[in-house]
């Protein structure tokens, strides 16, 4: 079995298993506690906690009032016809057991972050690339 090196790398194996799992965590903990030490960090976490509960009530809202009026059933058919418009119809027939907000709130998450990265440009979110 051979290794494969990236340009500027070391070779030798990738690196994985449990050394590498601890790794993960010692640097993810550390940028938590560097994050949640101020002031700053705290209440952006709160912000990102109570917003998220917001918008998913909301949601969950707004397709409760989609049931009553369509009926359960239809409702769920709009669904899995949206689904099958942007997907296809296999993949709309696995995707629509999964709740609406959830992939609303998953497409939220991603293009948010997008957002946020050409916004304040990546060196900025990214501060730990050396």
């Amino acid at each position: 079995m051979s290794a494969t090196t990236l340009p500027g790398s070391a070779p030798g194996p990738a690196p994985t298993g449990p050394a590498f799992g601890r790794e993960i965590g010692l640097v993810l903990l550390r940028e938590l506690v560097r994050s949640l030490r101020s002031a700053k960090g705290i209440f952006l976490a709160l912000i990102t906690f109570v917003l998220g509960v917001a918008t998913t009530l909301v949601l969950l809202y707004i397709q409760a009032k989609v049931y009553q009026k369509t009926g359960t059933a239809q409702g769920q058919a709009i669904g899995e016809g949206a689904l099958e418009l942007a997907y296809g119809k296999e993949i709309a027939t696995s995707l629509a057991t999964v709740p609406h907000v959830t992939f609303i709130m998953f497409s939220t998450t991603l293009t948010t972050a997008a957002l946020l990265a050409a916004g304040l440009g990546y060196d900025a979110i990214a501060t730990e690339l050396q």
